[in-house]
């Protein structure tokens, strides 16, 4: 028969909820994607109550992730300094998730309200699927997810352990706000994006330099 320790059980049921998150972020690149492409309101909202349907065990798995980490932290992690960063990724990524993701995908939803199936994405909707915060806040998390396995594996020091996490969030989300803001200015008719204006560096004496 089977036996295993508490701290055995515990690291489990860790390492399983950690799967879970990490899983899910990473299957979010392509929902957002979707999301994104969607050319009518019925598209859009199916994808919408996907995500909603595969995201409700997030909540449920993170709460255990953080119960488990807990016990660990009494079992000794709590004397390691990437715990306490760790811990730290973790209650930003839980703020990410109730404070942009949610009210993202609710505005979304209550947007469609009324809108025909086969009515094109536009106007408020368009607008709001295309904001970049709740883009930005889904990479985020899955770089603070990818991480946190980094530190649970490798176990580095403070420093290197701040510079991990920091450093994957501020790459995950620059590089989605850099794809959005090109995006929007493609999207954008040739009229309105900055032009260079040669006439005006001719009146500095610049041209052809």
């Amino acid at each position: 028969m089977l036996n295993l320790s508490a701290y055995s059980l515990a690291i489990l049921l860790h390492l399983a909820a950690a799967m879970v998150l990490v899983g899910g972020s990473v299957f979010s690149l392509h929902v957002r994607r979707a999301v994104m492409e969607a050319s009518t309101a019925g598209a859009l909202r199916a994808w919408l109550g996907f995500v909603r349907r595969s995201s409700s065990a997030n909540p449920v798995a993170a709460l255990v992730l953080l119960g488990t980490g807990i016990y660990l932290g009494s079992r000794g992690w709590w004397a390691y300094p990437w715990f306490y960063v760790a811990l730290a990724a973790w209650l930003a990524n839980a703020l990410l998730a109730g404070q942009v993701l949610k009210p993202a995908g609710m505005a979304m939803g209550s947007a469609l309200a009324g809108v025909a199936d086969d009515a094109p994405v536009e106007g408020l909707v368009d607008a709001l699927r295309r904001s970049p915060g709740w883009r930005v806040a889904g990479a985020v998390m899955l770089a603070s997810d990818m991480a946190m396995l980094f530190l649970m594996v490798q176990k580095p020091p403070l420093i290197e352990s701040l510079a991990v996490v920091l450093g994957a969030m501020a790459i995950g989300g620059g590089v989605t706000l850099a794809r959005a803001r090109r995006s929007r200015l493609d999207r954008m008719p040739a009229r309105g994006r900055p032009q260079y204006n040669a006439a005006r560096d001719d009146d500095y004496g610049t041209a052809g330099v």
